[in-house]
């Protein structure tokens, strides 16, 4: 392969056995691919992983395959974001049709979400969109399978180059509340209880935990729950890996923690702690 997987889905509905893959590079916002990257390769494995079938979507040639998502309701129907497309499969990924073309003609996607009772209603994330001087990031919302979308109030103007929302993540019980994974300067997790109306940064360290790294320690470049304790989520970002086991309301740094603070004359200590693997 000439480029790392990056989007996985495994088909819960049977044995496990069917397994789809999608060709890409990590959060890339835009950027130029590598020289020599061959991207556009859908793959699927219907024996747990011990041999795999390649598609090749000729359309996204140039694109990462950023998300692969089953429908809930029923498996043979498979969504599939690249950079700057939305593909369907009605015969689990044997072939594809693009569905409506995205707002905005930019390889910018990054991520999307399915609802698990009502599969008409869909999420993608978008990072680095430009417009003039200002870059913004942001969540989209399709109440009818991903015909027409519109904008949701989690809009970050300010997000910088080559930055923004990494990944949308669905709670595994509440078929309303969603995750955005923000990777900016006071970005963050951000959590939706009204199905994309309102959007709240669950990991803000002012209220949360001092001892997280300032402004970059709630930036997130991914995310993850319990799937038995919705509770327990977790998020990660170049400065540590952070933990709460009450939905959000308090979180910690579990690979270290500030046992002093900046004085003016000393800086920083933080201790390093044992993390079980």
């Amino acid at each position: 392969l000439s480029e790392p997987v990056y989007a996985l889905a495994v088909d819960r509905s049977g044995n496990n056995n069917i397994i789809y893959a999608g060709l890409g590079v990590e959060r890339n916002f835009g950027k130029q691919h590598p020289a020599g990257a061959v991207l556009g390769y859908f793959y699927k494995s219907t024996d747990g992983g011990i041999t795999w079938f390649q598609t090749y979507i000729p359309s996204i040639t140039n694109e990462s395959i950023m998300s692969i998502v089953i429908d809930p309701i029923n498996s043979s129907k498979i969504y599939l974001l690249s950079e700057s497309k939305l593909f369907i499969s009605q015969n689990r990924g044997d072939t594809w049709t693009q569905l409506n073309t995205l707002p905005y003609n930019k390889n910018i996607y990054t991520s999307l979400a399915v609802n698990r009772a009502d599969p008409n209603i869909m999420f993608i994330s978008y990072a680095n969109n430009t417009n003039g001087s200002i870059i913004s990031t942001g969540v989209l919302k399709s109440v009818n399978n991903g015909q027409l979308w519109i904008s949701t109030s989690l809009i970050n103007n300010n997000s910088g180059p080559y930055q923004g929302i990494t990944r949308i993540k669905a709670h595994p019980v509440s078929d309303t509340t969603y995750f955005a994974i923000m990777d900016c300067y006071n970005g963050g997790v951000y959590k939706t209880i009204d199905t994309g109306a309102t959007w709240i940064v669950t990991n803000n360290p002012v209220s949360k935990d001092t001892g997280i790294w300032y402004g970059w320690g709630i930036s997130a470049t991914d995310f993850d729950i319990d799937p038995k304790n919705p509770d327990i989520m977790s998020y990660v970002n170049s400065m540590g890996v952070y933990l709460t086991e009450d939905g959000g309301a308090t979180w910690k740094q579990i690979a270290a923690e500030r046992i002093n603070s900046n004085d003016g004359k000393n800086p920083e200590t933080y201790k390093a702690n044992g993390l079980d693997i």
